[in-house]
C-alpha cells in the first residue's frame, strides 16, 4: 500500500515541464530584445528626422527675417503676385477658418537666395517653406486673438496694410516624412517723420547764424541721385521744414512754434526753410513750412530709443564727461573714422583707437552714442571732426552733438561737404543739443532730430544751433525708409513651435 506522503513527495517527471517554461520564457525575453533592435532604429530615424524638420522651420524663419528687412512689410501681405485675395495669399494658419497666410519667395527679396533648401544643398536634405501674415485677427471661435501673441494691440490695418510694424510668420520644415511648424512675431520700431528738421522735445530753441546763402532745409522728396543744383525727384510725401511739439514751451510762456520761427528774424532766413505748408498743404517756404505736429514727441521718442537700444543686436558705446568721445574721419576713409578721447579714464570701455563702421546705404548702420546727465549743459557726447560720412541712424543720447568737420572734401550730387549722411540723425536726451560749427559743411538727407526731454534747461543752450558755413537738411522718404526698415531696426518678440 503506498501512503499519501510519500506520493506528495515524489519528484520525478518534473524537470521537463520546468525547462519548458523556463525556455519559453528565454525564448518571450529573447524576441523581445530583436523586437526592440529592429524598433530602436526607427525611433532613432524619427527623432533626427523631426529635429532636422525643425532645423528646417528654424533655417525659414531666419531666412523670412532677412528678407523682410529694407522692405515694406504691407508688400508681403498680397504674395508674390502683388494681387489680393488670390491663391498666393489665402493659404491656411494656424487659426481654423482664417486663411490669410502670403507665401513668400525672393520676389521681393532680390538680395536674398530663394526659399526651399538651404544653399548649395539639394532637396533630399530637407526643404522650408514660409508664410506671412498681418497681426489682424481678432478674439473669436475659439482663438484668443493675435494680441495675446503678439503682445501689441491687434493691427487696424487689416489683412493687407501694415500700421504697426508687426508681422506673424509660420515656417514649415520638412525632412523625410517628418514636418515641423514654427510660428515666430517679427516687430519692427516705427518713428514718424514728418519734417526734415524736428524738434519734438520739451525745449525748441534755435539759433540760426550760419551763412544764409549756404543754408537749406527742405521738406520735398530728395532722392539720394538728385543733384544739389536741381528739384528733388522723389515721389513721397512732402514734409514740413521744421515741426516742433504743438502748445507752450513752459520756460519762455510761447509756443514751441514761435521760438522756432524766431530764430529766422530775416526774410533770407525764413526763405531757407521750405516745404508743406500748415495752412494749404502745398509747396511753400518761409515760416508757414514751420509747423507744431502731434506725432513725433518725447513720448514716442522715448518708446522709440528703449525699444532700439533693446534690440540684442544693438551696441552702444558709452561716452562720459571722463571720457568724451571724438569721431575723426579722412576723405579717403570717410564712412571708417577712428574714435578717440581727449579724457584718460573711460567707464564702459568704448573702442577707443578702432575705426568704426557707419555704413552706406547698401550695408546701414545703427551707430549709438549714450553720455551721462550734465545739468550744466556743457557735455558733447560726440565730437565730430575731420571728414565724416554714413548711412542708417545715428544716435546721440544725454550729450551735445558738435559736427566740427571740415574742408569740404568730399564731394556728393554737386555739394561740397565734411558731414553727409543717409539716413536719420537723432540727438536726443536731457540738457542736451546740436551744434552745427562754423568750419563744418553738412548734409543730412532724410531727417534730423533733436528732442529736449527736461523743460528748464537755462537760457543762451540751443536744441538746434547753426553756424555752419553750410548746412542742408533735406527730407528724403527713401532714406528714412532705409534707415527704419534695417535689419538692426527688427526682432523676433514672439516664437513657438506649432
Amino acid at each position: 500500500m503506498i501512503e499519501p506522503k510519500a506520493v506528495l513527495r515524489d519528484q520525478r517527471g518534473v524537470a521537463l515541464p520546468l525547462a519548458l517554461i523556463a525556455l519559453l520564457i528565454l525564448t518571450m525575453l529573447v524576441l523581445t530584445v530583436l523586437n526592440l533592435g529592429a524598433v530602436e532604429p526607427q525611433i532613432s530615424k524619427n527623432l533626427s528626422d523631426t529635429a532636422r524638420a525643425r532645423h528646417m522651420a528654424e533655417a525659414g524663419i531666419e531666412w523670412a527675417f532677412d528678407c523682410l528687412a529694407d522692405q515694406d512689410l504691407s508688400a508681403f501681405l498680397a504674395g508674390p503676385d502683388g494681387v489680393q485675395n488670390t491663391s498666393d495669399d489665402t493659404l491656411a494658419t494656424s487659426v481654423a477658418g482664417q486663411a490669410i497666410g502670403a507665401r513668400m519667395d525672393a520676389t521681393f527679396c532680390p538680395n536674398s537666395p530663394p526659399p526651399g533648401t538651404l544653399p548649395g544643398l539639394a532637396a533630399g536634405t530637407g526643404t522650408f517653406a514660409v508664410t506671412i501674415r498681418n497681426d489682424s485677427i481678432g478674439a473669436g471661435g475659439g482663438y484668443a486673438g493675435d494680441q495675446v501673441l503678439t503682445g501689441v494691440a491687434i493691427d487696424g490695418g487689416g489683412k493687407f496694410t501694415d500700421s504697426n510694424g508687426v508681422v506673424i510668420l509660420t515656417a514649415t520644415g520638412t525632412y523625410g516624412t517628418s514636418i515641423r511648424r514654427i510660428t515666430a512675431v517679427v516687430s519692427r520700431n516705427t518713428l514718424v517723420v514728418n519734417a526734415a528738421a524736428n524738434l519734438p522735445g520739451m525745449q525748441a530753441d534755435t539759433y540760426m547764424n550760419g551763412v544764409v546763402a549756404n543754408q537749406t532745409i527742405d521738406g520735398r522728396d530728395w532722392l539720394r541721385t538728385d543733384s544739389n543744383g536741381g528739384s528733388p525727384t522723389g515721389t513721397g510725401p512732402m514734409r514740413y521744414g521744421i515741426t516742433t511739439q504743438p502748445g507752450i514751451q513752459t520756460n519762455i510762456g510761447i509756443t514751441y512754434e514761435a521760438n522756432v520761427e524766431s530764430a529766422f528774424d530775416t526774410v533770407a532766413k525764413q526763405n531757407t526753410v521750405q516745404g508743406k505748408s500748415q495752412s494749404t498743404g502745398l509747396l511753400t517756404s518761409g515760416l508757414s513750412a514751420i509747423a507744431p505736429d502731434g506725432a513725433l514727441t518725447p513720448a514716442t521718442m522715448l518708446t522709440f530709443l528703449t525699444k532700439l537700444a533693446a534690440n540684442p543686436a544693438t551696441t552702444v558705446i558709452q561716452s562720459s564727461m571722463a571720457c568724451p568721445l571724438v569721431l575723426t574721419g579722412a576723405v579717403g576713409t570717410p564712412t571708417a573714422p577712428t574714435l578717440s578721447t581727449a579724457g584718460s579714464s573711460c567707464p564702459g570701455n568704448p573702442p577707443i583707437g578702432q575705426q568704426l563702421s557707419l555704413g552706406t546705404t547698401a550695408d546701414p548702420k545703427l551707430v549709438y552714442f549714450r553720455g551721462e546727465l550734465d545739468t550744466s549743459s556743457n557735455f558733447t557726447g560726440l565730437n565730430l571732426q575731420g571728414t565724416i560720412k554714413g548711412a542708417g541712424i545715428l544716435v546721440v543720447e544725454d550729450g551735445d552733438l558738435a559736427i566740427n568737420t571740415s574742408g569740404a572734401g568730399l564731394s556728393i550730387q554737386g555739394r561740397n561737404v565734411d558731414f553727409y549722411w543717409d539716413g536719420i540723425v537723432i540727438v536726443t536726451g536731457r540738457y542736451v543739443g546740436t551744434g552745427f560749427r562754423s568750419t563744418s559743411n553738412t548734409e543730412i538727407r532724410g531727417g534730423f532730430i533733436s528732442n529736449e526731454a527736461i523743460w528748464n534747461e537755462a537760457a543762451g543752450y540751443y536744441e538746434f544751433l547753426n553756424q555752419a558755413n553750410s548746412l542742408a537738411i533735406r527730407n528724403s522718404t527713401q532714406n528714412i525708409n532705409m534707415a527704419l526698415r534695417a535689419a538692426y531696426n527688427q526682432r523676433i518678440i514672439s516664437w513657438r513651435e506649432n
